[in-house]
């Protein structure tokens, strides 16, 4: 349980906890502040496999904790974003990716909306009305400009992301995307 391969995603709440997701042993990782005692709450099922089922993941990336302590995992080769209720090892598929590919960071805005990265493409999951859309997409990203790497929300609801450079794309750098819409 104290070994850590690598950190696909990183998140601290507002009470201190951090929560790391660790890509090589499929699992999401949970550390009490001061006594830094671990707990796996995510990818139980496997005991350190990789799977499918509702308690287990697949190289998960982007985490995400709540106000709730609601959890958001990019569960990224199984193409899917799940949720883990407080104190729950059984996820949730909120929603899969399977025409696009691979979930890699994700976030959350102030109404419970989910904006994830995927090959090049963000997508935001509207929690109300249950569907995906597509709202930047980088015609780009297969032509080498490069590759997304994160995803913020301020509080306005713009999006920053970092760009890496690829071989074709120098500029690497923060991106922000305004928003603007009279619907959903």
């Amino acid at each position: 349980m104290n070994q850590v391969c690598q950190c696909g995603g990183l998140f601290v709440d507002r009470q201190g906890f951090i929560y790391y997701s660790d890509p090589s042993n499929y699992r999401v990782v949970k550390i009490t502040p001061f006594t830094m005692m671990l707990t796996v709450v995510a990818g139980t099922g496997g005991n350190g496999t990789v799977g499918s089922n509702l308690d287990q993941l697949n190289n998960p990336g982007g985490i995400y904790v709540d106000t709730n302590n609601t959890l958001y995992v990019a569960d990224t080769s199984n193409n899917r974003v799940m949720m883990y209720l407080s104190g729950s090892s059984q996820g949730t598929v909120l929603f899969t990716v399977r025409s696009v590919y691979a979930p890699y960071r994700l976030t959350l805005d102030k109404s419970g909306n989910i904006y994830v990265l995927a090959s090049g493409y963000i997508y935001r999951f509207i929690r109300r009305a249950g569907f995906l859309k597509t709202i930047v997409s980088n015609v780009a990203f297969n032509g080498g400009m490069g590759v997304y790497s994160n995803i913020q929300l301020d509080t306005a609801g713009n999006i920053y992301t970092y760009i890496t450079q690829s071989m074709y794309y120098t500029d690497s750098g923060i991106w922000k995307y305004s928003l603007i819409s009279a619907g959903c």
